[in-house]
């Protein structure tokens, strides 16, 4: 692909993508927080792709997780949903669903 057939993203395109990057990274770090404070999950860096990690249930988290869930859908709750109009909720779903509509990442 030729410099000439690049779509740069414009300014205010440019300004709505770090601001997307900001908040998703600031959100799913509160979380992970969270739930690495309550006992829940343990992560290591994956040996096979260092860029990613390897999340598992911690032994105390897997006999917590009835008791550790209920933090998390509050934290969730906290974070992302209070923060948020009906009608934001609604469009946050339509913009995840066409995003994973084009990711080679959904299972």
């Amino acid at each position: 692909m030729g410099e000439d057939e690049i779509r740069w993203l414009g300014p205010e395109e440019r300004q709505v993508w770090l601001r997307f990057v900001r908040a998703a990274s600031a959100v799913l770090a509160d979380l992970d927080r969270q739930l690495q404070r309550d006992g829940w999950v343990a992560r290591r860096t994956d040996p096979g792709d260092g860029r990613a990690q390897l999340v598992r249930l911690t032994d105390e988290g897997r006999a917590r997780i009835e008791v550790v869930a209920p933090k998390h859908v509050v934290a969730v709750r906290e974070r992302v949903f209070d923060q948020l109009t009906p009608a934001q909720v609604e469009a946050l779903g339509a913009i995840s669903d066409a995003l994973l509509a084009a990711s080679d990442d959904v299972g």
